[in-house]
């Protein structure tokens, strides 16, 4: 069974389809194109900049942490330092609290709304890596 790159929503079809993560990388969503230059680390382009990680951390357990008992806000913390965090869970947690953020650089699609869709949808693209796509 061969994904057919045609049948992923828009948002990340370009990533499947081969197209490098690298910086500027060009998102597009309801009609508006979102840039994501320095949004990803530029080592680990799939993974959020060091520059947001913490800040993003520190603002999803402030505002979101109620909705998710289970993650521990030491733990996520220690593992983003060491690097060991994983990549979906990085790019989900920044995804949610980048609407809160006042950082220049994370609303640059000019809507606060619209914010975390770069780290969404690069979460998509890691949850459907073709390894998830064979039974």
């Amino acid at each position: 069974m061969d994904p057919n790159v045609s049948d992923y929503p828009p948002a990340y079809s370009d990533y499947l389809a081969g197209i490098p993560l690298t910086s500027p990388d060009i998102i597009k969503n309801t009609g508006q194109t979102i840039t994501t230059s320095g949004l990803f680390d530029p080592e680990r382009p799939r993974y959020p900049s060091p520059d947001f990680l913490a800040h993003l951390i520190t603002l999803f357990f402030d505002r979101m942490a109620c909705h998710f008992p289970f993650l521990k806000r030491e733990t996520i913390i220690a593992k983003a330092k060491d690097g060991t965090l994983s990549a979906i869970l990085a790019n989900c947690v920044c995804a949610l609290a980048a609407r809160f953020s006042d950082m220049d650089g994370l609303l640059a699609g000019g809507s606060r709304a619209l914010a975390g869709e770069p780290y969404c949808d690069m979460a998509k693209v890691r949850f459907r890596a073709p390894i998830f796509l064979y039974p």
